[in-house]
Parts: structure tokens; sequence; C-alpha cells
């Protein structure tokens, strides 16, 4: 499909595949495959393979970039040179 700012990929919900996700593992399973495919291809339409996103654990969210540079600093300040 296409709007106006630019094109975008249409999700079938009826695919078949889909269906036996659903027909398998239920419809939450289902809709979290929709939604992690729409997400890839939110933030990396260009492949399609899953990219890492730094985690804060502690506050359940992602980390800021602050927070990864301290962690990168943290790191290389732990490694031998």
């Amino acid at each position: 499909l296409t709007d106006a700012k630019r094109p975008r990929e249409r999700i079938n919900r009826k695919d078949a595949r889909l269906d036996q996700v659903r027909q398998a593992y239920g419809r939450a399973v289902a809709d979290d495959v929709v939604r992690a495919l729409t997400e890839l291809n939110r933030w990396n339409a260009s492949g399609r393979y899953p990219v890492e996103i730094p985690w804060n654990d502690d506050e359940d969210r992602e980390m800021t970039p602050a927070e990864i540079v301290e962690c990168m600093a943290h790191e290389l300040a732990l490694k031998p040179f």
C-alpha cells in the first residue's frame, strides 16, 4: 500500500501461516507475531532481521543514549589493553 507519505506493507491477518499459529497457540501469540513483524518493518524495514535494543532490565525500558555510553565506558574500563 501507499499513502501520501510513503509506501507501506499491509499484514494479511487471514494468512494461512498466521492462522496456523493462531490455532496452535491462540490469538494472543498470533497478535504478538503481527506486532513483532510490524516493529521489524518500522525499525528495520530493509532486511527484517532482528536488531538488538539495549534494555534497562531494572526499569523494564529501552536504555537512553546516555546510559548506553555509560555502559560502554564501564565495559571498556574493565578490559585490559
